[in-house]
C-alpha cells in the first residue's frame, strides 16, 4: 500500500529546508519566450493552499507559492543516453 521508493528509501523528508526546486511559471504571467521555470529552494508547505508549496525564488529573492514543482534530489539522477 505505498510505493517502490518509500519502501526501499523511506518517505521524503519534504519538511528538508533548502532543498532546491524547479517552479513554473505560468503562461498568463511570464512573456511570450521568457523560461518556462525558475530556479528556487523549498521553504514548506502552503497551509492555506490546497497541494501547494511555499518557495522562495532565486531571482526575485521573495517568497512565492506554487502548485507545480518539481525537487531537485541530490542523490536521485535523471537517466542519460550514451551513444557509442
Amino acid at each position: 500500500k505505498i510505493s517502490a521508493y518509500a519502501y526501499l528509501h523511506g518517505p521524503f523528508d519534504f519538511n528538508a529546508l533548502g532543498c532546491p526546486v524547479l517552479t513554473h511559471n505560468k503562461p498568463n504571467i511570464r512573456s511570450t519566450w521568457a523560461l518556462n521555470a525558475s530556479d528556487g529552494w523549498y521553504v514548506a508547505g502552503a497551509m492555506d493552499h490546497y497541494r501547494c508549496f511555499k518557495v522562495l525564488d532565486k531571482g526575485t529573492k521573495h517568497t512565492r507559492i506554487s502548485d507545480t514543482v518539481h525537487f531537485k534530489h541530490a542523490y536521485l539522477t535523471t537517466p542519460s543516453l550514451i551513444v557509442s
